[in-house]
């Protein structure tokens, strides 16, 4: 009888991550490669590892040529990274935890025609609109025709492009869903505060790479709080508790 024991050696994953992954729909074969790197990598404490398509075979029992689709339908979806060596002999694969960036699910629908025949369309849309991310806001702001972003919002958004570089302000300086995202929260919060929240955490050594976006503050942590509110309860202490 099996008695695998955690003592033995295990994998850890963010509950963020995995609360993610599962809305998000993978293949079977996807998720047994996806599985493989998991264990390669985070198994042994590591952000990538080396691993050859034998290793894939024997993990999985896959086919070789489906080992390399799902992988390739992994990278498609930004889900994984590779990097190949200089002389092309070794592939590293690496998990990508951004999950902001991984590509939009495609949802299938069933269109009846006049003549009763079924055509079957695919739509490219979100996972889930429930879940706020950038795709999310740009989709709802595009079909709500009229919308007009406030000039607060505007000064939002020019001062958080102001911590960024240069390439970034310019790939990003039309964002329609982040503009809506700031009218949002200016209904709960005012716009020193935003402000404030934006200036400090895009200059905090650790926020600097993990907030890449202002729809990070309307995303939820592992604990279920918004960031917004996160980051207003760690800054309390250096405003002696007053904003």
């Amino acid at each position: 009888m099996a008695d695998p024991q955690k003592e033995n050696g295990y994998t850890a994953l963010a509950n963020e991550i995995w609360d993610y992954l599962s809305r998000y729909r993978l293949s079977g074969e996807e998720w047994q490669c996806l599985i493989v790197i998991f264990r390669k990598t985070y198994g042994w404490q590591k952000k990538e590892d080396a691993i050859s398509l034998s290793q894939f075979f024997i993990m999985t029992g896959m086919k070789k040529p489906n080992i390399v689709r799902s992988l390739k339908k992994l990278l498609s979806k930004k889900i994984i990274m590779v990097i190949k060596s200089d002389n092309g002999d070794t592939t590293r694969y690496r998990f990508n935890k951004d999950f902001d960036s991984w590509v939009p699910l495609s949802k299938k629908i069933t269109v009846i025609k006049k003549d009763n025949a079924l055509l079957s369309k695919v739509i490219t849309e979100p996972l889930s609109k429930k879940i706020h991310t950038k795709e999310t806001l740009t989709k709802e702001t595009n079909t709500k025709e009229g919308y007009t972003p406030s000039d607060i919002a505007k000064k939002l958004h020019e001062i958080f492009l102001d911590t960024m570089s240069d390439e970034f302000k310019e790939k990003h300086k039309n964002e329609p869903g982040w503009l809506k995202c700031y009218d949002k929260l200016l209904k709960e919060y005012d716009k020193e505060k935003l402000a404030r929240i934006i200036i400090h955490y895009r200059n905090d050594t650790f926020w600097i790479k993990n907030f890449m976006s202002p729809l990070k503050l309307i995303r939820k942590n592992k604990d279920g709080i918004r960031y917004i509110d996160y980051f207003i309860e760690c800054l309390k202490p250096q405003e002696n508790g007053e904003w």
